[in-house]
């Protein structure tokens, strides 16, 4: 009886370490992550990027009709719209005004333009963006002089594709300049010439830079 008595208390006694033990488990702390000395801390992905505002101006190649090839100064602002990846629609607008006196003959000058396409620019470095573009352009403008050979107007019109390259500097996010050079020019051109008109198609290698201040958003 004795030994029945001494071997069921071993049993409980025994029974309640263990049961002990499970009631702590849950409590246990868990288990150590060692995070190595030297890795990389994690860097938040940076803000989506919608709407690309651009205001600069550039030089345009004009005549060669039937009037010497002359640079036109333009002023340009447009808007990038961000689509997808590296690719932006490109919109943009531009135009030019001048009021010359040469040797008593005064003469005006006019333009406007625009243009529609898409730009692939992609990151080199944190600060410097490359790609290329191509778009569709139209141009007008119109000049008229008066002086000693008498009034004389003339027009000329241009419609057609470009293809060029461009370089973004972005020290900040939201602010940037581009560089931009038309490299490639195809298209038709028309131009009266006082009541003479002419018409033209062709592929023309014509490199027209220009820079604008661009604002992210």
């Amino acid at each position: 009886m004795t030994i029945r008595i001494a071997a069921t208390a071993a049993f409980f006694s025994v029974f309640g370490i263990v049961t002990e033990g499970l009631a702590e488990e849950p409590g246990a702390p868990a288990p150590r992550i060692d995070v190595p000395a030297d890795a990389a801390p994690m860097t938040p992905p940076p803000p989506p990027e919608y709407v690309r505002v651009g205001l600069g101006m550039g030089l345009m190649f004009a005549g060669g009709l039937n009037a010497p090839v002359s640079v036109v100064p333009l002023a340009v602002a447009g808007v990038d719209v961000h689509m997808f990846g590296p690719a932006w629609l490109v919109l943009r607008a531009n135009g030019n005004y001048a009021d010359d006196e040469l040797n008593g003959q005064s003469t005006k000058t006019y333009g406007v333009g625009g243009r529609i396409g898409v730009r692939l620019e992609a990151p080199l470095f944190d600060w410097l963006e490359a790609g290329g573009y191509g778009a569709l352009q139209g141009q007008y403008s119109k000049q008229s002089s008066s002086g000693l050979t008498g009034p004389l107007d003339s027009q000329t019109g241009w419609f057609g594709g470009v293809i060029g390259a461009s370089a973004h500097l972005r020290p900040t996010r939201f602010f940037g300049v581009r560089l931009g050079l038309d490299v490639l020019r195809a298209g038709h051109a028309w131009s009266t010439y006082g009541e003479e008109s002419y018409e033209s198609t062709s592929v023309a290698f014509e490199p027209s830079p220009s820079v604008e201040l661009t604002f992210t958003f």
